[in-house]
């Protein structure tokens, strides 16, 4: 036989070590051709960090609300604080939760400042949206919030959003600049 990479005899399958584009690997990935344009740059990830301190009964529409944002790349991370009411049952029973798309923490009440900073420890997200539990995400906030911050120049470190109200009451609440 030839030695270890050589050609191949006539008639004979080249060695299975990947130098002929065959092997465990498959063939080989070729370079692009010169000057092609370089692949796509993909999405930035984005860790939406829910707190939720006895607020089971909507946090399932809150994970609902950060799964169905039209920004491609989120992952969600929620953070009970030590709830005493049924939230980690109604959390764990969620579509999200139950399709894998949800990472829960559960910790000792340690306050929302501790449960937003367990979050974050637990992101791997180029970028961090905060919410409550009782509170919902329009489908496009994180997309644009991302484009303001990418269109903004690099001295600004955050973007946030009008807030809308609704249930006893409903209005915008406008924040002052």
């Amino acid at each position: 036989p030839p030695p270890r990479g050589g050609p191949p005899r006539p008639g004979r399958a080249p060695p299975r070590d990947g130098l002929w584009g065959g092997g465990a690997g498959g063939p080989q990935p070729q370079p692009p051709p010169r000057g092609a344009p370089p692949p796509p740059t993909p999405p930035p990830l984005v860790s939406i960090v829910i707190a939720n301190y006895q607020l089971g009964q909507y946090a399932g529409e809150a994970i609902a609300s950060a799964l169905a944002q039209t920004h491609p790349a989120v992952e969600v991370i929620v953070v009970d604080d030590g709830s005493s009411d049924d939230s980690l049952e109604r959390i764990r029973a969620t579509p999200g939760f139950l399709a894998g798309k949800v990472q829960l923490i559960s910790q000792a009440n340690a306050g929302v400042a501790r449960a937003r900073n367990a979050g974050a420890a637990a992101a791997r997200g180029q970028y961090l949206v905060f919410l409550d539990a009782d509170d919902l995400l329009e489908p496009t906030y994180v997309e644009r919030c991302l484009a303001a911050l990418q269109a903004a120049p690099s001295s600004v470190a955050y973007a946030y959003a009008q807030m809308r109200y609704f249930g006893a009451a409903e209005g915008i609440y406008r924040s002052k600049p």
